[in-house]
């Protein structure tokens, strides 16, 4: 925790050494595997490659569907998939993603979100 905010998670620098893409779109889920389908298609329909953009999907223990199987379909090896051990609600899956990314930028993208078709060029 933050000493000086006690009730702010603080967020580690990315470790020295660690290979960095210019930006990391961090994709949190709960039960929105559905969703997931589209929110993949329309970030992999402009990937440009590991070196510029990690994507990991970060899912809150979803219980009624499987955003792993998604990931797996549409990514191809592409999209990392983390799980959550156990439920702990959507602020904490949001800083679980700013933790786990490794990007310069970061875009946090929800589950049930699209990005426009010319967003990573503009960016």
């Amino acid at each position: 925790m933050n000493e000086q905010h006690p009730y702010r998670a603080t967020i580690p620098p990315v470790p020295e050494g660690t290979p960095r893409p210019l930006w990391s779109v961090m994709i949190p889920t709960y039960n929105c595997a559905n969703y997931l389908r589209e929110t993949l298609a329309s970030v992999l329909a402009q990937d440009p490659g590991y070196d510029v953009m990690q994507i990991e999907v970060v899912d809150d223990h979803s219980t009624k569907d499987d955003p792993a199987a998604v990931v797996e379909e549409l990514g191809h090896g592409r999209v990392s998939f983390y799980r959550q051990p156990e439920n702990v609600g959507h602020i904490r899956n949001f800083e679980t993603c700013l933790q786990r990314s490794r990007g310069h930028l970061i875009h946090l993208l929800h589950g049930d979100d699209c990005v426009r078709e010319d967003f990573s060029r503009k960016l």
